[in-house]
């Protein structure tokens, strides 16, 4: 094949690097209902946990559910979010799809303000500032 090296072959498995065993924590998965959730059943959509600092205390943050508009659309008017917690199951949290915040602009973004036990949750979000571009 032309452009690609000698050993190239587009059927042949390459390995995909390791990713940092934290960004398995940012992620959670949106179910249709508690029992889809508890079955772990291959239905709904991922998001990923994002946090912003306060302005006028840095030390405080506010956390944020992140997924897409379609996965809460489609998951009907209780999405459940399935996280892990640290002992090693997992817990449930019961949303209203009308507490997501939708793109005003109508990208495909859907977000939910939360509150995790971070003292219970295996959790770790991913700070706002590192992820978001600026308005300009």
């Amino acid at each position: 094949m032309q452009g690609f090296p000698a050993n190239y072959h587009p059927n042949k498995e390459r390995a995909v690097p390791r990713i940092y065993d934290d960004f398995l924590n940012c992620s959670f998965y949106v179910y249709k209902s508690k029992s889809d959730a508890t079955a772990g059943e291959r239905t709904g959509g991922s998001g990923f946990w994002t946090y912003v600092r306060f302005q006028k205390n840095p030390d405080t943050v506010q956390t944020y559910a992140v997924t897409n508009s379609h996965v809460i659309h489609r998951a009907g008017r209780t999405p459940v979010i399935r996280l892990n917690t640290k002992a090693g199951g997992f817990d449930l949290l019961c949303t209203n799809a009308s507490d997501w915040e939708h793109h005003p602009d109508g990208s495909d973004v859907a977000l939910l303000a939360i509150e995790p036990q971070l003292a219970h949750h295996k959790f770790w979000g991913i700070d706002a500032e590192n992820l978001l571009l600026t308005k300009d």
